[in-house]
């Protein structure tokens, strides 16, 4: 078992993981940027061609964004923004299903370019 700090993937080294799965949890984040610098960990601790699965609030209702943001209703996310911010950090999106809803699930895959080490 591992105990993170929170704001980061910092325990693990770059390139360590081929999949990765958040469920249940950044749909009761408070913040669209602590989520997206996730999103961006994931990218950096997957391998080329990793996956990253994981669920946010996808529910736009007006009277849902009038409420205030808190670890309860967290942040929504539309489709727009979660391919931007996909594309953002280099990911190719395989799959979105459930927009709109609470259980707004989107499938990454790592599109990482292999780098070229010199010495």
């Amino acid at each position: 078992m591992h105990t993170n700090s929170g704001a980061d993937l910092s325990l693990f080294p770059d390139n360590f993981f081929d999949f990765a799965l958040s469920y249940i949890v950044f749909q009761h984040v408070p913040g669209k940027e602590i989520i997206t610098q996730y999103i961006k960990e994931a990218h950096r601790v997957l391998r080329r061609t990793g996956i990253f699965k994981f669920q946010v609030q996808g529910y736009l209702g007006e009277e849902y964004l009038k409420d205030k943001e808190d670890t309860w209703l967290g942040v929504s996310f539309s489709q727009e923004e979660m391919e931007q911010i996909a594309k953002s950090f280099d990911f190719e999106v395989s799959a979105m299903t459930g927009q709109g809803t609470q259980y707004f699930w989107i499938t990454l895959r790592n599109h990482r370019v292999n780098e070229v080490r010199l010495r």
